[in-house]
């Protein structure tokens, strides 16, 4: 979080009058278990909270925009839907159908924590960002997320074995079901620049689409965002 502060002030150093997209593109993962503030799994908080905390600090920033299509855009995953069999499909490895604020806590156990599983609950979280910051963040910025598809050949898989990370990068990536670099990117700047965004909504493939049904559950969204900026709060206090 230090660094992610030191960042944004290097930023203000630029003297730039204002930014007019925010695009949190965070999506790593994690080899082993972990915590962080002791009350949140550390692959949850890199990719979902500590994106809210950037965010925080950026605001102002989008704020001075006088660009009509000033936006905070979230990349997401279908992975966040339970009913998604993409990824991996062992038990271990699948999101609950309905994740409870426990979940994004965690447990050592290998029946409870998988590298996989809380990848896929890191992106329901990053949803849940979604949803809350478009309806608290001023009316002329769009909030939205997007799902980019499967992209093998980034480095999402830097954690996992030497195997596993050829699979992706060498056969994987030959699948119709895969998304090329140049895709992705072709997309990304289909979300900053297009004129159809409309704030609130989930996209893939360019389309708005509906998340999941705990994506939608408005008393967990509630519960996430107190949650997320309980966590935010006790470490820049």
């Amino acid at each position: 979080m230090d660094l992610v502060k030191k960042a944004v002030e290097t930023l203000e150093t630029f003297n730039l009058p204002c930014i007019d997209v925010i695009l949190h593109n965070a999506g790593g993962n994690q080899a082993s278990y972990g915590k962080v503030n002791d009350s949140v799994e550390q692959v949850v908080f890199m990719n979902a909270v500590a994106p809210l905390y950037l965010n925080q600090l950026l605001l102002p920033f989008i704020e001075k925009s006088q660009s009509p299509k000033k936006r905070i855009i979230f990349v997401g995953s279908s992975l966040h839907d339970s009913k998604n069999k993409g990824g991996d499909s062992s038990e271990a490895a699948r999101i609950p159908d309905s994740v409870e604020m426990k979940d994004l806590v965690g447990g050592e156990g290998a029946t409870e924590w998988n590298m996989m599983k809380y990848y896929k609950i890191s992106k329901l979280a990053v949803v849940w960002d979604t949803y809350c910051l478009s309806n608290k963040v001023p009316k002329d910025i769009a909030v939205i997320a997007f799902c980019p598809g499967f992209v093998p050949t980034t480095e999402l898989a830097r954690k996992s074995s030497f195997m596993l990370k050829f699979v992706m990068k060498y056969i994987l990536s030959r699948f119709s079901f895969a998304v090329s670099e140049d895709e992705s990117t072709d997309d990304y700047i289909y979300y900053i620049t297009s004129d159809e965004i409309k704030n609130g909504e989930h996209y893939q493939k360019r389309v708005a689409t509906e998340p999941s049904k705990d994506a939608l559950d408005q008393a967990k969204q509630d519960a996430y965002w107190e949650f997320a900026n309980t966590n935010i709060n006790k470490i820049i206090s």
